[in-house]
């Protein structure tokens, strides 16, 4: 046992030293393949904390470098790490993944490691019996093809192969496990993904030559959900006022994205709709990184993005670009606030769509990411969206002063002054609304105010306009 142990040890070191090598090289494929090395390492030693980090960091270079069935096996060996803390709904995400990229390009043991990994999920569920011919089955599945399970997967395998026997006793074991060894783990798999609610869409065909491995064709889904989805988009972001993020109609709460770059990596590429190379994004997160820095910054983040939405494929990576998949359904309020304000604003004045232009108003709920903690890049746009929602505001304005609805056009300039105290044309708005509703009090107290603001901020007055309507309000002339 401590010579095994020593082995373990020694081999984590030099994968260890084979990763940095190939981190320091720039050679992603070896560096992935290398923690995907390390993680089955660590778990065949019970560290399957470290296990989960190695994983992690691998799936988000496989997943860049497009490597659907390396991606499959990361996915699988996640679940593992998932079932051993006991987030089993967590566990069936990822695995669900794992065999349907396994079935995509056609490879013909992944349905056994798949099995193999519902065995546990199967058993948590009370499935007992199921479990035990599901591990048989995989267990057939690669004898036939003359394959061993891998160390760190015989390491889990057994593991559960032991709980099963307990949990069923001896000889009905022994039946369940015969039954397993004889059946087709095809079969075995539709069953076992009909007891989760998940049916076979269609079958995926074996990759020809045509049509290699790491492209494979884009096609229906291999598992449909046998419950209607969820109505809506599949992601949702406020971020004008307060943030909100909602994936599938559920918010995902402020602990799921383990750091703030995660989510502020996901609102960046909502703001560019036409995705970003890793070098813009790292000109706008860490301008004064080292390469190396950046590099390990970059994938941890993606790696968190992911992982809080959990829905992968709702961040692509796309001829060198990284970009949100908008074709999947997504609601941003940024963009459609800008949208329809400018929409509204290119119309002449005598034809404004006044209702269309309030609606969109209303979606401005504060500056853009207010209480997000954004870095820098966020300033111009904030600035930017700001402005137009004070156009918006001041040309609904006009519009409800040039039809006599003076009260709701006071209410419009309110706003604005909310949004710059400073704003002097808002403030002669108001005024005159006032005037105009018999309020020359109130008017003539918000001149006040805002002389007090000038002078008290920049020691200045009021602009020679704007005292000038003081005086005629002071004379009761008409204004």
């Amino acid at each position: 046992m401590a010579q095994a142990e020593a082995d373990l040890t020694l081999a984590r070191a030099l994968r260890t030293e084979a990763a940095e090598v190939a981190w320091r090289a720039g050679d992603r494929e070896s560096e992935a393949r290398a923690l995907l090395g390390l993680g089955e390492l660590a778990r065949q030693q019970d560290d399957y904390s470290s296990a989960g980090s190695y994983y992690e960091r691998s799936l988000a270079l496989l997943r860049e470098l497009g490597e659907p069935f390396h991606v499959s096996v990361a996915l699988n060996n996640l679940a593992w790490v998932a079932i051993a803390a006991g987030r089993f709904g967590e566990a069936l995400v990822l695995l669900a993944e794992a065999v349907q990229l396994g079935a995509a390009v056609g490879n013909q043991v992944s349905p056994a490691f798949g099995l193999a990994t519902f065995a546990p999920l199967l058993h948590a569920r009370g499935n007992v019996e199921t479990a035990a011919v599901a591990l048989a089955a995989a267990y057939q599945q690669l004898a036939a093809v003359g394959i061993k399970p891998p160390p760190a997967d015989a390491h889990d395998w057994e593991r559960v192969r032991e709980k099963l026997r307990s949990a069923l006793g001896e000889a009905a074991f022994e039946r369940a496990w015969a039954s397993g060894l004889t059946q087709s783990p095809s079969i075995v798999l539709a069953r076992v993904l009909e007891m989760f609610g998940l049916t076979m869409a269609g079958d995926v065909a074996a990759p020809s030559a045509s049509s290699p491995v790491e492209s494979p064709p884009a096609a229906a889904p291999l598992f449909a959900q046998s419950v209607p989805a969820a109505p809506g988009p599949a992601l949702r972001v406020l971020a004008l006022g307060p943030l909100e993020i909602q994936c599938d109609g559920v918010t995902v709460p402020i602990t799921a994205w383990r750091a703030a770059r995660p989510r502020e990596l996901l609102l960046f590429l909502l703001c560019h709709r036409a995705g970003r190379t890793r070098d813009q994004i790292a000109l706008a997160f860490w301008p004064d990184a080292a390469p190396a820095q950046i590099k390990n910054n970059f994938h941890v983040a993606l790696h968190y993005l992911r992982k809080a939405i959990g829905r992968a494929e709702l961040v692509l990576f796309d001829r060198e670009r990284y970009r949100v998949n908008w074709d999947l359904g997504v609601e941003f309020d940024v963009a459609d606030f800008e949208t329809a304000v400018r929409d509204a604003l290119r119309q002449p004045p005598s034809e404004l769509p006044a209702a269309a232009l309030r609606d969109a108003l209303a979606r401005y709920r504060g500056d853009f990411l207010e209480d997000a903690g954004a870095g820098d890049w966020h300033l111009e746009l904030r600035d930017h969206l700001r402005r137009l929602y004070v156009d918006g505001l001041l040309a609904l304005g006009t519009h409800e002063e040039a039809a006599s609805r003076f009260a709701e056009a006071a209410e419009l300039n309110r706003r604005i002054l909310t949004v710059d105290p400073l704003d002097e044309e808002a403030s002669r708005r108001l005024m005159r609304c006032h005037a105009r509703l018999g309020e020359r009090a109130e008017a003539l107290r918000e001149f006040e105010r805002l002389a007090r603001v000038l002078r008290s901020e920049f020691d200045a007055e009021p602009d020679p306009a704007t005292r000038a309507l003081a005086e005629r309000l002071k004379r009761a002339e008409p204004v």
